[in-house]
């Protein structure tokens, strides 16, 4: 049976730009384990204020993550599309148990969110929670904007804040003549 979820489910997740159906895994193939698991703090970070966008099959989701409300926009065709603008959803919460929730129209979803191998997406695995499992979702930008657009955020650290990216190493200078 087809459920609902399939459309709300990771409504925190977002567009073709970067998942393509051959990344998505078959249920119960996420990587996320106890081990690579992002704890709540590393969640809030990742998620607040940022885009979740991937795709699953033929279904795509481009999705804002409004950190001061909580509230889960679908970025739709845009904002200024008098046909299909952006529009809230749902809404998120980070969860003690280093989980999100994600809810729409009175449905919860629930997922462990690991990073996926080493590149920049991540696994929302929800298949443990009776989801569906949701791979290769890259998550980043810093307002409503399209997925075709958003660079990936920088990966949380162990204490939740985004790690900064490496200095430059000293210049080394070519020996004297």
């Amino acid at each position: 049976m087809f459920r609902f979820e399939t459309v709300t489910l990771v409504a925190a997740l977002c567009l073709a730009c970067v998942a393509t159906p051959s990344q998505a895994q078959a249920p119960g193939a996420c990587p996320c384990t106890a081990t690579n698991q992002l704890t709540a703090a590393q969640l809030v970070t990742l998620l607040g204020g940022r885009m979740a966008c991937a795709q699953l099959g033929s279904e795509r989701w481009q999705e804002w993550h409004d950190s001061a409300t909580g509230e889960v926009t679908d970025y739709k065709l845009g904002p200024g599309n008098a046909v299909d603008p952006p529009k809230v959803v749902g809404s998120y919460a980070v969860n003690a148990d280093n989980t999100v929730s994600y809810t729409y129209g009175g449905t919860t979803y629930k997922y462990a969110v690991c990073p996926q191998d080493s590149s920049s997406l991540y696994a929302f695995c929800g298949a443990g929670f009776g989801g569906r499992d949701i791979t290769g979702v890259l998550v980043g930008g810093s307002a409503l904007q399209s997925c075709a657009t958003v660079t990936p955020a920088p990966a949380p650290s162990s204490t939740g804040k985004s790690k900064p990216a490496p200095k430059p190493g000293p210049s080394v200078k070519p020996p004297k003549k």
